[in-house]
């Protein structure tokens, strides 16, 4: 729900603090600084269709290799959650807030620049014990950035499935946040939901009229009407 904007502010500190890089990087292992690149080219997250991205030179940076990666899974991680919580708070779905009888804003955009000062406070001590926590896990030489739970150390490196799933969530962070940002842009300006803003993309495809007659006209469905 929209309580307290709690949602929306997770999606605002994510953009606050989307610095993390695309490029891919896995192991906090450091190679020579001449087979850098090399090593990085090798990790999980290169994808099509750019393959490795690294137009900066990030990579060349030996000691921050496993640094950038851990930031990267980290702001696509709250992304993922930020893109989730703002799509279905911007659809009207707040049970927490209507149960508490907390107003909600127009957008979530709103409700984050609204946020007392209390709210910003939880937060952010919350982020701070979880960085924290990732510094001390950080010590451990087998840690791998971002594996918080210690997953990695059952899973076999090679196997295809393993990589697919690091992929995947790579992936998908960065898509988020990509996404996010926008939503943040687009209510920004516009003042206007992004649920409002781009109907087609969050109205249920059953809502749509010419879908109604589609379903009627074929297999004389009814149950697809709203009204």
């Amino acid at each position: 729900g929209r309580s307290e904007g709690n949602d929306p502010a997770i999606a605002m500190l994510t953009i606050v603090s989307l610095t993390a890089t695309g490029f891919s990087g896995a192991s906090l292992a450091r190679a020579p600084r001449a087979t850098v690149s090399m090593a990085a080219k090798d990790m999980v997250g290169v994808s099509a269709p750019l393959g490795f991205f690294d137009p900066l030179g990030f990579a060349k940076e030996e000691s921050k290799v496993a640094y950038y990666r851990e930031a990267e899974l980290k702001h696509g991680r709250v992304a993922m959650w930020a893109v989730l919580g703002w799509m279905t708070t911007s659809s009207g779905f707040h049970p927490l807030a209507d149960k508490l009888g907390i107003a909600v804003g127009a957008t979530p955009f709103a409700d984050a620049v609204s946020m007392p000062g209390a709210t910003w406070f939880q937060i952010g001590a919350f982020i701070s014990v979880v960085e924290g926590f990732s510094l001390i896990l950080a010590k451990d030489p087998k840690y791998k950035p971002g594996d918080l739970l210690g997953a990695a150390e059952y899973m076999d490196v090679d196997d295809k499935g393993w990589q697919r799933y690091q992929t995947a969530e790579i992936n998908n962070g960065r898509l988020a946040m990509v996404a996010v940002t926008v939503f943040v842009i687009e209510e920004f300006f516009a003042k206007t939901s992004i649920v409002a803003l781009n109907p087609l993309l969050f109205k249920p495809i059953y809502e749509y009229v010419d879908f109604q007659k589609f379903m009627d006209g074929a297999f004389a469905i009814s149950s697809f009407r709203t009204n």
